[in-house]
């Protein structure tokens, strides 16, 4: 994320009453390591918040599995 930074400020009080502020600013972009960090930890929340529907997903895969094998083992094999 760039930094600013107020380098100096000027009030000029006008007649009518007013006040007219300049400031002189420095922007500073972000470095290389910082937008890393920040693409990281973007990343990282996206699949935080997809998570969730995964594992329901692999869960329900398991299951499916876990009953087939039930299902296998309880089957009534008859010799012809």
């Amino acid at each position: 994320m760039p930094k600013t930074r107020t380098d100096s400020s000027i009030a000029e009080y006008n007649e009518d009453g007013s006040v007219t502020v300049t400031t002189v600013e420095t922007h500073i972009p972000a470095t290389k390591a910082e937008q890393a960090t920040a693409w990281a930890a973007l990343g990282l929340m996206s699949i935080i918040a997809v998570a969730p529907l995964g594992y329901a997903l692999a869960y329900e895969k398991i299951e499916e599995k876990r009953e087939a094998r039930r299902k296998a083992k309880l089957t009534v094999v008859k010799d012809d």
